[in-house]
């Protein structure tokens, strides 16, 4: 849910030596497919049942140490199957069979992006995914957001689509989102890949601090500005849809 229209993130510090690792693994993980990784879990601390006004389901919360600020955290959110299988499977069928990725330069990392906004200014730009989409948007998501951060007046500014494919993208660097009130993602094509979303709230010592997070299918992840994230894809196809 951004504030501001401009689609850039801001890569966090890890260092270049960090980031051409990260970019020779990916193409290693390209050449040949691993098997399952071993991977640190992000850890919930807590879980609450919720209900909105037309979904009702369970929140977990993961927090971490904000840096030079004592008692305050940063907090990660998963609402667990805020989308239904069905929405899910429809975004898929248009992500999979129909839809155009972009290739321009990323901003975090300046190679191809290999996604595809759906929402601009906040405009839908494609009907099939708007009809998908808006009840999610309007009747799940906002409502959540307007609550969660004491926002009344937050809006979706952008929506897209991205995917990790083998011989294209594996990997997203590290990075925030600094543009944004705060960001989302939904859980796609669970079970077709091993990796995917990160959080990495302490920059220092590298892959070895990233915290995965596991998302089903329909769950959906929320922070804000200041969490460090990222995606590693090690096997498989990834397609993420990201407001």
């Amino acid at each position: 849910c951004a504030v501001a229209p401009v689609p850039v993130a801001e890569p966090v510090a890890e260092g270049a030596d960090a980031l051409r690792d990260d970019h020779r693994q990916g193409q290693q993980l390209q050449r040949k497919d691993q098997h399952k990784q071993a991977v640190n879990l992000c850890s919930f601390c807590s879980s609450r049942s919720l209900e909105l006004p037309s979904w009702r389901g369970e929140e977990d919360e993961a927090r971490f140490p904000k840096p030079g600020v004592e008692n305050v955290s940063r907090r990660l959110f998963v609402l667990r199957a805020l989308a239904t299988e069905a929405e899910v499977s429809s975004i898929l069928e248009v992500a999979q069979m129909s839809l155009e990725f972009n290739v321009d330069n990323d901003s975090v990392d300046q190679r191809p992006t290999y996604e595809r906004y759906v929402v601009q200014i906040g405009q839908y730009v494609h009907a099939d995914l708007e009809r998908v989409l808006r009840p999610i948007v309007e009747e799940r998501l906002l409502p959540y957001v307007r609550e969660k951060y004491n926002a009344p007046d937050a809006v979706v500014c952008t929506v897209l689509i991205r995917r990790y494919l083998p011989d294209e993208r594996r990997v997203h660097p590290t990075h925030l989102d600094g543009h944004a009130f705060c960001t989302a993602v939904l859980g796609l094509n669970v079970g077709e890949f091993d990796g995917g979303l990160y959080v990495q709230p302490d920059s220092d010592g590298g892959g070895q601090k990233r915290q995965f997070v596991e998302l089903g299918c329909g769950d959906l992840a929320v922070h804000q500005y200041d969490l460090p994230h990222g995606v590693r894809v090690f096997s498989g196809r990834r397609y993420s849809i990201i407001f």
